[in-house]
């Protein structure tokens, strides 16, 4: 195992996620911006003593907004939202990480990691919260 993460509180639109490596041992934290995601998809990423506090977004509003949609429109929330999206990492500025899902209806990630004092696990486990908490 590299890697756990988990929610500081059971239910909030805004929790943090505590990550973990195998010995129980703290790497950093991540949370949604959950008024800022309204319309655009937003998460803050943090590493103690590295990365202070950098800001993810998704980089096309157009594609944020019809995500929101698509899942209001009746019989579409059965169908996945294939269409590509695109997240960007920075901290004042420097680029830290960004996560591109890739077309298609199979999910296919590409984690581009620029930023050599972010700990790899503590960006993975961000591309999977996108996956599994991000509304697709």
């Amino acid at each position: 195992m590299l890697f756990t993460f988990r929610a500081r509180q059971v239910v909030d639109l805004g929790a943090t996620y505590d990550v973990e490596d195998a010995a129980g041992q703290p790497i950093g934290r991540f949370r949604k911006d959950f008024a800022a995601s309204l319309l655009r998809g937003t998460w803050h990423l943090s590493q103690s003593g590295t990365v202070e506090e950098s800001t993810g977004r998704e980089r096309n509003q157009v594609v944020a907004v019809v995500r929101r949609v698509w899942s209001f429109v009746p019989f579409l929330d059965f169908v996945p939202f294939a269409w590509p999206y695109h997240f960007d990492f920075t901290e004042a500025g420097r680029p830290i990480m960004s996560v591109d899902k890739r077309l298609g209806l199979r999910d296919r990630y590409v984690l581009d990691i620029p930023a050599q004092d972010l700990d790899h696990r503590l960006a993975i486990a961000q591309a999977v919260a996108l996956d599994a908490l991000q509304s697709r």
